[in-house]
């Protein structure tokens, strides 16, 4: 069974022509990445890891990567870039590639079937999140200094499938977010705990009825677990933002902010987030949403987006939100990075990259 969380998301999208590549002559400080690897019909002829320059926002570096489906990518704390593949709808890839920072191969690995999971740092380890045949799933810890495989983590819920769909670190937790079935026709997931150090799956914790997470966000030791099925919740008992303090046992508590949350970051204590209702879903609600939500006062402020705007990723940088848009529905292709300024609730195009499916900036203040 082929990562039924995702089932005809990608559909109808051709490849397009690429920005020129500039050579600088001297590196520049601050630099971003931007994954192109979801264009599933369009072969991944696009599948591309672009470099650019933040501050000039000019492409540096241009990487052709291989045609294998690469939902997202992660920079480890020594500026190094992995890459995690997981095929098509036909077959299944095991490969994961790390990347300097500037863009050059340093390490081809292979540590299990489709690690399309997300992949995060801690205690001088990767934690690589795979979904394996959507049964059950595995997380592989490599060492970061010698990549070698240090433990195999499996990941399973009795009598029930497990897909891994997201995953997320710091120092003292490694929590793995996979969807499961339940007694009625709605999403459910399971949070698994790990502990970083000991490497020991702590536990495992059933999140309940319209509960799927595909970000997960850790800020001050706490985790923010963005909610994409509150949608279908009521709002009374809504549950946009699931807030985990790691225990034992861990405190696990709903927010109110609004519905379906999917991508989000956070700085300087708040939390943006792009809600999109269809994702995941057989909704056809065009509606689309940017909120932020004041993490010390609870106050939450949204702006409205143009209809069926979808965007891929979304990603904060010196107090902008940057937001990755790929238009796989559309043969009118405006795919790239746009900025969206709160004052006037526009979106302003800043970069052009074709199937622009992920994007990373570096953290500039702690959240």
């Amino acid at each position: 069974m082929r990562n039924l969380a995702v089932l005809g998301l990608f559909l109808l999208v051709g490849a397009c022509t690429r920005p020129p590549a500039i050579a600088p002559a001297s590196w520049p400080p601050q630099v971003g990445y931007v994954l192109s690897g979801q264009n599933v019909a369009g072969g991944f002829s696009s599948n591309a890891l672009t470099i650019f320059d933040l501050e000039r926002l000019t492409v540096l570096r241009t990487v052709p990567l291989p045609h294998s489906w690469a939902k997202n990518l992660a920079v480890d704390p020594e500026g190094n870039v992995w890459i995690g593949y997981s095929g098509d709808m036909l077959r299944s890839d095991d490969r994961v590639e790390v990347y300097s920072p500037r863009g050059e191969l340093r390490q081809t690995l292979h540590p299990c079937t489709d690690p399309e999971a997300g992949i995060s740092f801690a205690a001088g380890r990767a934690f690589i999140a795979c979904a394996e045949n959507g049964l059950r799933g595995q997380v592989v810890v490599i060492n970061r200094k010698t990549w070698a495989v240090e433990k195999r983590i499996g990941l399973q819920v009795p009598d029930a499938p497990l897909v891994l769909v997201s995953s997320a670190a710091d120092e003292t937790a490694v929590l793995i977010l996979g969807l499961t079935s339940g007694p009625e026709e709605a999403a459910y997931s399971v949070l698994n705990w790990i502990d970083p150090q000991q490497l020991t799956l702590v536990a495992q914790y059933p999140l309940g009825k319209n509960t799927d997470v595909w970000r997960i966000l850790p800020a001050q030791g706490k985790f923010y677990l963005l909610n994409v099925a509150s949608y279908r919740q009521e709002r009374a008992r809504a549950n946009d933002v699931l807030v985990v303090t790691p225990g034992p046992p861990p405190e696990i508590t709903p927010l109110v902010t609004w519905p379906a949350p999917l991508w989000g970051a956070i700085a300087d204590g708040f939390l943006y987030a792009y809600h999109n209702p269809t994702w995941n879903s057989t909704i056809t609600d065009p509606h689309r949403w940017l909120s932020r939500l004041d993490l010390s006062s609870g106050q939450v402020l949204t702006w409205t987006l143009p209809e069926g705007w979808d965007a891929a990723d979304l990603a904060l940088w010196n107090d902008q939100v940057i937001l990755a848009h790929w238009e796989y529905w559309s043969g009118d292709r405006h795919d790239g990075l746009y900025r969206f300024d709160p004052q006037s609730g526009q979106l302003h195009p800043i970069l052009s990259i074709p199937d622009a499916s992920a994007v990373w900036v570096p953290r500039e203040t702690s959240p």
